[in-house]
């Protein structure tokens, strides 16, 4: 009976929305009611420091700026203030009514809840409540000349302000069904909210480049208020006609942001005349969503399904819309236990319109209208074939082939420097092999070929034109006690056709290399002790022709531009238990990570003023260069007292250094949680 309990309300609370889910006759189970029940109390301590360190641009023209602000993101995902804790949890089953109530407060930023009731297989309600905060860097941007006679200025305007915002998610669900006869209504109600503070950084002034207080080019920084919600709701309805399913629903989705539009007053004239313009605009976005879905049984030989949809979008704030329209198919044919074939198609026609003119200030202050871009019209189709087989003793093997087609409209392509058509082709096998004794490998290759079409000489194209990936993943049990697992990813993108900017087809060829590598093993040194450590590896490369444009547009072509990002993870987790009380998970993760950028030579450009200025770019470089290293040690215990009563503790600690060009710091993190529990059990 308890078996049966458990399962009837796994397959209630855990089921997807919307599915079907059928159970036997409620009067064979007995009235008999199973309770559990704990509550917990403590603390939320933590303690955080965060300091600037010396940037090696001051060994160059750039000095400190004063009062520029540490990075918090030793804590990033972290309260920073200490906080009492406390919560609870209560479940029982008096049938034909479940309830299941759970909630954990560890501070004012951080919480979850999980609140459940279900009457028979007629209703089912959960509420998930959650709360969570995310610290925010605050960079401070710098006049990279200070002592030259260049009108760009910087604008500082809240060096020592700390930046956070905090999100609310609250989920809500409800499933209706008809006694038993299969037909359901179903609703659900999702809520994120964003409030705090951040840094908007943008580009202000007048934008000439005539002297002045900000009459010319500005870089500024200054802080934004947030406070945003995004409401999604959905009610739809599904039933069984006889081996047929039909799900029919409606989506609405609403954005909405209560904060005023920050404004810039700048420079119009010489003589000191300025205006205010709106600028960085945060939108409200309204979109609704109407689907049908159909699909047979899942049982036999053969499955079809379509599903289509129409989804209207719409800007509030500049009166721009977009009308999708999807459709989607699949036929998937089981001939025998060892042979399948699945083949799916997608259809997706996109329209996007705009107001033909909008309003903005001109140079001199003075409103005028502005004509607008017509929205992108497009079509997309993809289609895929998949044949899964296994008679090859101990191999499994899958061949896929996907295929995309998007048409541009001629006008939209354009006015959007988009190429009118592309074609897109994936090739890919697999298999996953256990013929060798405790070893499964699985492998995969995938190659990728884009043509496109681009009729129009301002097309820009940056995606490679043919892509080729190879994955591994082997699993070893090397005694019964030692388990391992490799992982290799490798993935080569080249193209010959690569449009950077508007005519500019000398800078054409490119390449990137893409890695990644994972080791790990896991040692049960014994009953009480186990050991996983595991190293990953990370990096991304590119090799590309780079134009480089001066102010009177002509380009200079660096034919031998490199960058490259590679991250470097150690980590082992250990799992003790020295005695039948008490549990002990700890983990300690170490993360290096590089990033560069390399132009080749020097290069001789223009600034409009001077002809002949030279421009050293690789010591340009030099401000994308970051290093950043990040030490992180957990550590979770539960011990139990005895007599419903248990202690829990859990702590992080984080260090974590950014080496970078212009606002390098170290920050540390330190944080806990106590628990004391008491828990109720009754039968």
């Amino acid at each position: 009976m308890k078996l049966r309990l458990f399962l009837l309300s796994a397959a209630v609370f855990l089921y997807p929305l919307g599915a079907t889910v059928c159970f036997a006759d409620y009067q064979d189970l007995t009235e008999q009611v199973s309770t559990e029940a704990s509550v917990w109390i403590g603390g939320y301590g933590v303690n955080s420091d965060a300091t600037n360190t010396s940037s090696r641009a001051e060994n160059d023209v750039l000095p400190e700026a004063s009062g520029r602000a540490a990075s918090p993101k030793a804590g990033e995902y972290y309260s920073p203030d200490s906080s009492p804790s406390g919560g609870f949890f209560f479940a029982t089953t008096p049938l034909p009514n479940r309830y299941h109530f759970e909630f954990d407060y560890y501070n004012q930023d951080e919480w979850y809840g999980d609140f459940r009731y279900a009457f028979k297989d007629i209703l089912q309600i959960r509420l998930l409540p959650r709360r969570f905060y995310h610290q925010l860097d605050n960079l401070t941007v710098f006049d990279f000349a200070p002592t030259s006679s260049s009108t760009a200025e910087v604008d500082n305007r809240n060096p020592g302000a700390e930046y956070g915002l905090q999100f609310d998610l609250d989920l809500l669900r409800m499933r209706l069904k008809t006694p038993n006869y299969p037909f359901h209504v179903y609703g659900e109600a999702e809520l994120v909210k964003r409030t705090g503070t951040q840094q908007l950084r943008f580009l202000g002034g007048s934008g000439n480049f005539y002297g002045g207080t900000q009459g010319g080019r500005v870089r500024v920084t200054e802080s934004r208020s947030i406070d945003q919600e995004n409401k999604v709701f959905t009610i739809g309805t599904s039933t069984h006609i006889g081996l047929i399913e039909v799900d029919l629903s409606h989506k609405n989705r609403n954005f909405e942001n209560s904060v005023a539009d920050p404004t810039y007053a700048y420079q119009t004239d010489f003589i000191g005349g300025t205006t205010a313009s709106v600028h960085n605009v945060i939108p409200n976005l309204k979109a609704t969503t109407n689907t049908v879905k159909i699909h047979t049984a899942h049982s036999g030989k053969v499955f079809a399904s379509a599903t289509y949809s129409m989804i209207d979008k719409t800007n509030e704030t500049s009166g721009a819309k977009a009308e999708n329209t999807m459709g989607y198919g699949e036929v998937f044919w089981l001939p025998a236990p060892y042979l399948s074939f699945a083949v799916k198609y997608r259809h997706q026609e996109n329209e996007a319109s705009a107001p033909s003119t909008v309003s903005g200030y001109d140079q001199t202050g003075v409103l005028k209208d502005y004509a607008v871009n017509p929205g992108v019209i497009s079509k997309t189709d993809k289609s895929s074939l998949h044949v899964r087989y296994s008679l090859i003793p101990k191999t499994n093997v899958s061949l896929n082939y996907f295929k995309e087609i998007k048409e541009v409209e001629n006008l939209s392509a354009i006015i959007w420097s988009r190429p009118t058509k592309t074609n897109k082709d994936d090739y890919e096998i697999s298999l996953t092999n256990w013929a060798i004794p405790r070893v499964r490998v699985t492998a995969k290759v995938r190659h990728t070929d884009v043509n496109q079409e681009l009729v129009f000489a301002e097309a820009v194209n940056n995606l490679p034109d043919q892509t080729d990936e190879g994955r591994l993943d082997l699993t070893w049990l090397i005694t019964p006690k030692i388990t391992s697992f490799l992982s290799a990813d490798v993935v080569r993108e080249n193209t010959d056709n690569n449009l950077v900017s508007d005519g500019i087809t000398e800078a054409n060829q490119g390449k990137s290399l893409r890695q990644m590598y994972l080791a790990s093993v896991s040692f049960m040194v014994n009953r009480k002790l186990s050991l996983t450590p595991t190293y990953t590896f990370l990096s991304y490369k590119q090799d590309r022709f780079m134009a480089w444009e001066d102010h009177g547009n002509t380009a200079v072509i660096d034919q031998g531009y490199k960058n490259e990002q590679t991250a470097h993870n150690f980590s082992i987790n250990m799992l003790y238990a020295p005695v039948k009380r008490l549990d002990i998970n700890t983990t300690f993760e170490y993360t290096v990570t590089d990033g560069t950028d390399e132009p080749s030579w020097f290069l001789t450009m223009t600034d409009g003023s001077t002809d002949g200025v030279n421009v050293n770019m690789t010591e340009v470089a030099r401000f994308s260069e970051a290093t950043t290293t990040e030490m992180v040690l957990r550590l979770d215990t539960a011990l139990d007292l005895g007599r419903g009563w248990g202690l829990g503790l859990n702590l992080r600690y984080t260090d974590w250094s950014n080496d970078s060009y212009d606002n390098p710091s170290d920050g540390t993190f330190v944080g806990g949680l106590v628990k004391i529990t008491k828990s109720f059990i009754h039968k």
